[in-house]
């Protein structure tokens, strides 16, 4: 591989981990702007479609996002092998990206978990009622 394809092979797979990081939080924004405004008018069929379509949404982007970044982070590992040095990445401390990688799986997973208790707990408010 040259350094031209491994440079773009980076910056392509980094691109992607951005956009399933930026689709993970659309789509738990627009989850929770439904279950917000609208629990009260949903039957429970549909707002129980709306949370399995929610868990298997965020399920998708999770796991796309740690894998698009492990292969993030085995170009990286090329491109230092490569001696890259002229690209920031490649001289970095090895521990950065995986850290950043679980980080952000960490921060998903908290904000997953925290949507999906948001609608039981309004599900739950609303059964009270």
């Amino acid at each position: 591989m040259t350094e031209y394809e491994a440079l773009d092979a980076f910056t392509s797979h980094m691109q992607l981990v951005h956009v399933y990081i930026a689709s993970f939080v659309s789509v738990t924004s627009a989850f929770l702007v439904v279950v917000h405004l609208a629990s009260k008018q949903l039957p429970n069929l549909i707002a129980n479609l709306a949370l399995a379509l929610y868990l298997f949404a965020s399920i998708f982007f999770l796991v796309n996002f740690q894998r698009s970044f492990t292969m993030t982070i085995a170009i990286r590992d090329y491109m230092a092998s490569a001696n890259m040095s002229w690209y920031p990445a490649a001289t970095e401390p090895q521990w950065i990206m995986p850290s950043t990688m679980w980080i952000g799986v960490i921060v998903m997973f908290v904000l997953a978990s925290g949507a999906i208790w948001y609608f039981l707990s309004k599900e739950k408010v609303l059964s009270d009622i």
